[in-house]
């Protein structure tokens, strides 16, 4: 068992375990950085300089992180990438048409962890080893980023697990393809546009994905924003302009989904279907 699951498990709760162990002079979360850049990936600096740039942004281009970290252009970042993504700590992603070899590449954190302690410790840790939060540690959370960045592991859990929807929405034995969509046609038409979960069906069908990891009914906002999107993916992929659309809502609650939701949206998926075993069982 993970030594992190242990002291979360002894806890009276996962948050108040985790503030416990980040936020108080020698916690083991707020310590433990210092133990995963080892061996080679301590010798450069640029391997932390990266992973702290990544761990303020949702996601980065290379360009982008070339720029924020001070690299110049040849083959040095390609090698410091790839060691990073062979350690686990980033993944690439590329829009779901192309292969993983395109040039039309994105970076994101994949270590949780990672992230948690550039965008939560990091910024507090001479205050934690001054016990300024003993305390009282989750005072040292803003609960607002941290509802943020659950928001963004939820997004790359679901990309991860994609396959697990295509079975639960009834088409997992249809071919298709699927993952995040964005290319420089959306960039020109609005910087920063992603999807981040999208199928394009070979039985002429695009399902276009809203993931949120919210406690909250969906708002009105939300869906004219999956209406934006939609617009948009036609706009940037005129080969799918005839396919016939739908769209999902991926969502943490289920009870709370309110019936205009429900009528907008063509299928919705909370965590009690997320976590129903009859889906797990046939994995």
């Amino acid at each position: 068992v993970p030594e992190y699951l242990r002291r979360l498990k002894a806890a009276p709760s996962v948050l108040l375990g985790l503030c416990d162990n980040a936020f108080t002079p020698e916690a083991f979360f707020a310590l433990e950085r210092k133990r995963v850049f080892v061996s080679s990936l301590r010798e450069n600096h640029h391997y932390k300089a990266i992973i702290d740039y990544l761990g303020r942004t949702r996601y980065a281009t290379r360009n982008r992180i070339r720029k924020a970290v001070g690299i110049g252009s040849g083959g040095s970042l390609t090698a410091l990438l790839a060691d990073l993504e062979s350690c686990g700590f980033v993944e690439k992603y590329t829009p779901l048409y192309l292969g993983p070899d395109s040039l039309a590449v994105r970076y994101c954190i994949s270590d949780e962890y990672l992230q948690f302690h550039q965008r939560f410790i990091h910024p507090v840790s001479e205050r934690i080893q001054r016990g300024e939060f003993i305390d009282d540690p989750t005072r040292a959370l803003n609960m607002g980023s941290f509802r943020q960045v659950l928001g963004l592991s939820f997004e790359r859990w679901c990309r991860k697990n994609s396959h697990i929807f295509a079975r639960m929405l009834g088409f997992d034995r249809i071919e298709y393809q699927c993952g995040a969509f964005f290319n420089r046609k959306t960039a020109e038409l609005d910087e920063g546009f992603q999807i981040d979960l999208a199928y394009i069906r070979r039985d002429a069908k695009v399902l276009i994905c809203e993931i949120k990891y919210t406690d909250a009914p969906i708002g009105g906002e939300v869906m004219e924003d999956v209406i934006r999107k939609e617009k948009l993916f036609r706009q940037a992929y005129p080969k799918c302009r005839n396919y016939t659309y739908e769209t999902a809502l991926i969502a943490t609650e289920g009870s709370r989904q309110t019936t205009p939701q429900r009528e907008f949206f063509d299928h919705v998926i909370t965590f009690d279907d997320i976590f129903d075993s009859r889906h797990w069982c046939m994995r």
